[in-house]
């Protein structure tokens, strides 16, 4: 399994996603927030709190579901190459600077690169 998922950028994929969860879930608690404020009288004690939990818990699966949506599997891991070469000719110092970006593909039984 380690070989069909090293090309792909699995850590930025994931990251997205929580911070879609954390997005959805803090609207919730503010949300929660106001409405035992205007409310009291039904939402005094605890009751307050278990709305938030429920708000946060709702609204980050839609969140994560909202991400999930845009983004369904993670991209490519992108190789940046970059070679520099120095050239000396007639007193005057040449340098080259050639960088290459690209999205390698990933075909079942390749060996990792290192």
């Amino acid at each position: 399994m380690e070989n069909m998922f090293s090309g792909l950028d699995i850590g930025d994929w994931l990251r997205g996603l929580v911070a879609a969860c954390v997005s959805g879930g803090s609207s919730a608690v503010v949300s929660g927030g106001v409405v035992a404020v205007q409310d009291p009288e039904h939402f005094r004690g605890g009751g307050a709190f278990r709305l938030m939990g429920l708000m946060f818990l709702t609204n980050a699966a839609m969140g994560m579901f909202l991400y999930l949506k845009q983004k369904p599997v993670p991209d490519l891991k992108t190789v940046s190459t970059t070679v520099q070469t120095t050239e000396k000719t007639a007193g005057a110092v040449v340098q080259t600077t050639v960088k290459e970006v690209h999205q390698e593909p990933i075909t079942p039984g390749d060996p990792p690169k290192a």
